[in-house]
């Protein structure tokens, strides 16, 4: 089963909005988005918004067979329920999902190892910046660091924080490139506040390198609210076999 993440910098002062489009979603129109989705071939949804400096964040999580098929669906569709939908992103960010290059998939650029014998009990998700000049820095620390180096020390980092996976993506938006990370674990949002408060050299030492990187102080951003869920759906057939 495929994922990836999208996410829309939300306008300014739509963020009561957005809400109430989630709870339309799942409520009165709840019949329609099952719909939509299983002709889409989307197994599952999250959303949360994020909080930032910059203003506020939809983060949209989705697992399927072929989301690059089903992102291209959906922004030739003329159902219903997908018409009110690209209407809806579009009033409340600006994204034109019947834009391919907008509503195609992130591309998934770091997967961390799956710790084996857990089951995610939650998951979140963050995006930000990779600083000017330093993607191709930022991608070489992802694969070379994390996945080369230091890799006993991050599937130790794993262990302790109780995330079982975090993948990075890169995302094209409306503003350009963004990064995406998506943690699942036993409480991700509590590990994040941990990691920030950590004294392990190897903790010290990935947030140095995320701050010189993508410019994110882990130990400032431990204040900020964190992302928060607004939509978790499973395809029903799926949910009841859970």
């Amino acid at each position: 089963m495929a994922a990836t993440v999208k996410m829309f910098p939300i306008l300014p002062g739509m963020t009561p909005a957005v809400l109430e489009f989630a709870e339309e979603a799942l409520g009165p129109r709840r019949a329609e988005h099952d719909e939509s989705h299983r002709m889409l071939g989307i197994t599952a949804e999250r959303m949360w918004v994020e909080p930032t400096n910059e203003g506020d964040i939809l983060i949209v999580y989705l697992e399927g067979d072929d989301l690059d098929q089903s992102m291209k669906m959906l922004g030739e569709s003329s159902h219903n329920y997908d018409l009110w939908l690209k209407e809806k992103i579009f009033t409340l960010t600006g994204a034109d999902l019947c834009d391919i290059r907008i509503a195609g998939p992130a591309k998934l650029e770091f997967e961390s190892p799956l710790v084996e014998g857990r089951v995610p009990a939650s998951s979140t998700a963050t995006a930000f910046h990779v600083s000017e000049g330093r993607l191709d820095d930022f991608q070489r620390f992802l694969k070379d660091e994390l996945g080369g180096a230091h890799a006993d020390a991050y599937g130790d980092y794993l262990t302790r924080f109780g995330i079982t996976r975090e993948r990075f993506y890169l995302d094209l938006t409306p503003k350009g490139q963004r990064v995406v990370l998506f943690i699942e674990g036993d409480d991700p949002a509590g590990a994040v506040t941990r990691f920030a408060r950590s004294s392990h050299p190897f903790d010290a030492w990935l947030r140095e390198e995320m701050l010189y990187l993508n410019g994110v102080d882990y130990i400032r951003r431990q204040t900020a609210p964190p992302p928060h869920l607004i939509i978790d759906w499973k395809e029903p057939a799926r949910e009841k076999a859970a």
